[in-house]
């Protein structure tokens, strides 16, 4: 039976000072985590395909994975960008900040992401097992998570997602998924741990 297994990867630190749309780069800091993530990645199992956000952060740690991979290369999908999705109501104080959003943008973003999910967590392809990177950001792994586990909405925001943190996803055959482990850390030296 042929499994998917996908590895969600959560960018490592950026320059958050950038005001450009695709936002800031990998800091150094951000670099030295995604070359940890990049070797434990290769220590695990051979990757099959990549995928990230088309925002900067995320497509400078898809190459540094990728060029660890060998042969692997990766492509952009706009759909595993940020988001905010879901405002619960006991966390509209600390969402405030998104309040000039409005529900029409974030119902939008509630069915981008839904999109991602569909079209990534699915039956391996195949008669032999895929392994799928797909680096994102911490709210996309989190709506990946809740939905995994069929968890209400409003439990997305109980999560910590740490930059280069890495969280597995299993699709049986079947298409049952399962979550295999969450924000993984034990690639990195405690010195950089941070969300």
């Amino acid at each position: 039976m042929a499994e998917r297994h996908i590895t969600l990867i959560r960018h490592g630190d950026y320059d958050k000072s950038a005001t450009d749309i695709g936002g800031g780069d990998l800091t150094p800091t951000g670099i030295e985590k995604a070359e940890r993530v990049a070797q434990a990645l290769v220590e695990q199992y051979p990757v099959t395909a990549i995928y990230s956000s088309t925002l900067r952060r995320a497509i400078s740690t898809a190459h540094i994975i990728a060029i660890a991979q060998h042969k692997v290369g990766f492509s952009q999908d706009e759909n595993l960008c940020e988001a905010v999705f879901h405002i619960p109501p006991k966390d509209e104080a600390y969402f405030a900040q998104f309040k000039d959003l409005g529900s029409e943008a974030i119902t939008a973003q509630r069915i981008r992401v839904a999109h991602a999910y569909q079209t990534y967590v699915v039956a391996a392809s195949t008669q032999t097992d895929e392994h799928d990177v797909l680096v994102a950001h911490g709210n996309i792994i989190r709506y990946f998570v809740v939905r995994a586990m069929n968890a209400p909405i409003d439990l997305w925001t109980q999560m910590d997602i740490y930059n280069g943190g890495i969280t597995r996803l299993l699709v049986r055959e079947d298409g049952q998924v399962k979550l295999v482990t969450h924000n993984e850390i034990g690639h990195l030296p405690r010195r950089l741990w941070s969300v």
